[in-house]
């Protein structure tokens, strides 16, 4: 199972993104208005990265699948990014005083 999901990861990033995209934007329509292309793009991006997120995990557990990470460099990017931002937002909150929303 792991080695389906290692070969086939971009793959399933892919199907991840176009599927969310597509439910988003069947749930968001309401017949006379179309959703807004930039909150269908936030969502499927969202979704692109749970494969990678499921990667990683698996890699924490096991660090010989490491090396079967290979071609996920822009959801690996995404993911650096949002620890990034975390971090920062959660020590700026941390300075004021107030929970993060």
């Amino acid at each position: 199972m792991t080695d389906f999901f290692f070969t086939y990861i971009n793959q399933l990033s892919v199907v991840f993104f176009i599927g969310c995209f597509l439910t988003s934007w069947f749930k968001r329509s309401d017949g006379n208005n179309s959703p807004r292309l930039e909150s269908l793009l936030t969502s499927a991006l969202a979704a692109a990265t749970i494969p990678t997120g499921l990667a990683l995990i698996l890699c924490a557990i096991n660090p010989a699948f490491v090396s079967r990470l290979e071609g996920i460099n822009v959801n690996l990017s995404v993911a650096g990014v949002v620890l990034v931002f975390m971090a920062v937002k959660t020590v700026q909150d941390g300075w004021k005083g107030t929970p993060s929303a």
